[in-house]
């Protein structure tokens, strides 16, 4: 079985607590979350470690918006290609109402500093079973891809400016920060609560001086972290897209276990 280590360890131990969607729902508040009955979420184990990609999970999350799934992948990309992976996606009733929750998990502070978009790049492998027309098609597919992602997250920072007039999202500040405001704006939008959940866990020794100390420091460093969009003022508030509503917050949890040692690269 492969091993994991960081959040990705963390993340998959807590899935497979029997207790996991209650002590998430409870570690949420003040927001109001539930089960529905469906116990729809992702990833369910180590043995099914699969992330959460919302043009996948959301129509078997809510079937009733498959429209609006097809066309959410579109907005954000214009020549197909997946969208951002989620640690943890969960469908509960949030407020009464059916609706999303959508986790980003850190174990250290490295993992929450991403930085830009990656430029464009071929791999090796690529290059050599490419021919070079195929390969200017892929440049160009990447920067119709690029213009498009350009316009949904300008399009949400214009939607935000009116509560955070600082908001400023794009691929070249934090792109992963960018990217899931963006998308837990946009689900809002089409009718669905959602919220956001930057969770840090704490206490995984293996990272030294790197770790995340306790619930104070994680939210030091997302509070940091958020100056890189204009808008550490976004923490905790509802905010209504029109639709529903939509919450960012951000909460520690002990690790069950520290991660194991890196394995040295051979």
């Amino acid at each position: 079985m492969k091993q994991y280590r960081g959040s990705r360890k963390h993340v998959l131990d807590w899935v497979e607590q029997p207790a996991f969607q209650d002590q998430l729902f409870e570690l949420l508040r003040p927001v109001v979350c539930t089960r529905d009955g469906r116990d729809v979420y992702m990833p369910i184990s180590t043995n099914e470690p699969a992330e959460a990609r919302l043009e996948s999970f959301g129509p078997r999350a809510f079937p009733e918006y498959e429209v609006e799934w097809r066309a959410l992948n579109r907005w954000w990309l214009a020549n197909g290609g997946n969208t951002p992976n989620w640690d943890i996606a969960v469908r509960a009733n949030v407020e009464g109402t059916p609706g999303l929750i959508l986790v980003e998990a850190k174990a250290n502070c490295p993992e929450l500093r991403n930085g830009p978009k990656k430029p464009f790049k071929l791999s090796q492998e690529q290059v050599q079973r490419m021919s070079v027309p195929e390969q200017e098609i892929s440049k160009r597919r990447s920067l119709e891809n690029n213009i498009t992602i350009d316009a949904a997250l300008s399009e949400v920072t214009e939607a935000l400016r009116s509560e955070f007039p600082t908001i400023i999202l794009g691929r070249t500040s934090d792109y992963q920060l960018s990217n899931r405001i963006a998308f837990t704006w946009k689900v809002a939008s089409l009718g669905i609560p959602v919220v956001l959940l930057y969770l840090g866990f704490i206490g995984d020794d293996t990272f030294g001086d790197k770790k995340l100390i306790d619930g104070n420091h994680w939210k030091r460093e997302i509070e940091e972290h958020l100056k890189t969009i204009g808008s550490p003022d976004i923490l905790g508030r509802r905010i209504d897209t029109g639709n529903a509503d939509m919450w960012m917050l951000v909460k520690p949890r002990e690790v069950l276990e520290c991660s194991p040692p890196a394995t040295p690269r051979a």
